[in-house]
């Protein structure tokens, strides 16, 4: 949970920042974390996030 948490601490900020480069990196890691333990709710939510960044690199 440790690894989540500073995952979405870096998130956070590269949101703020506008970095959806990076963004997508550490939503990608998140979706993989919630994957791994089985939260479909949680990887659902991840991975539109993820989307949406992908959508904002391009």
């Amino acid at each position: 949970m440790k690894q989540y948490q500073n995952w979405l601490a870096q998130y956070l900020i590269c949101r703020r920042d506008n970095d959806h480069a990076m963004a997508v990196e550490l939503a990608e890691s998140i979706c993989a974390f919630w994957q791994a333990r089985g939260n479909n709710a949680e990887y659902t939510k991840w991975q539109k996030v993820y989307q949406d960044h992908l959508q904002q690199t391009t």
